[in-house]
């Protein structure tokens, strides 16, 4: 064989190199995917754009999820996994109408009185998500443990580390 010159051997190491470290990269990518899709992944982005806020939801839900004794966690997730339908509709709707007014704004010419309509529909859109939210407070704070509920109280959003 050409194990006599050594290209052989090195040709051998190259490749099996090659491929661990592409089963690296797969795993890298599968375990970050694997990381948001869990029960907070639920409320991902409405578009596939990612537009929205649905990251900075679940961001929220993730860190109070984290921070709270694990049956008070139960609860609020439970909470919220309830009125999902009702969220991710909301949201698309959300997102819908900040779509129209960036598309509003790129437009040329400029239509000053329809940026303006599609401003307040969207504006509208967004306040709609905020009884919803409350309504899922106004349930699950009642069942939580006073330590939750202070928690709860106490909770400011963290920077991704």
């Amino acid at each position: 064989m050409r194990a006599e010159d050594g290209r052989f051997a090195w040709t051998r190491w190259a490749v099996g190199l090659s491929v661990a470290l592409n089963l690296f990269f797969v795993a890298f990518l599968g375990a970050q995917f694997w990381r948001s899709q869990g029960i907070e992944g639920l409320f991902a982005p409405a578009t596939t754009s990612n537009a929205g806020a649905g990251p900075f939801r679940r961001a929220v839900l993730r860190q109070l999820v984290a921070r709270l004794p694990p049956e008070d966690g139960r609860v609020l997730r439970a909470g919220f996994v309830a009125r999902l339908p009702e969220l991710v509709r909301l949201q698309r709707q959300s997102v819908a109408a900040a779509e129209q007014v960036r598309a509003d704004i790129a437009a040329s010419p400029l239509d000053l009185e329809k940026l303006r309509t599609d401003m307040r529909a969207a504006r509208e859109a967004r306040q709609q998500l905020a009884p919803v939210i409350e309504e899922a407070l106004l349930d699950v704070v009642p069942r939580m443990s006073d330590e939750g509920r202070r928690i709860l109280s106490d909770y400011r959003l963290s920077q991704r580390r």
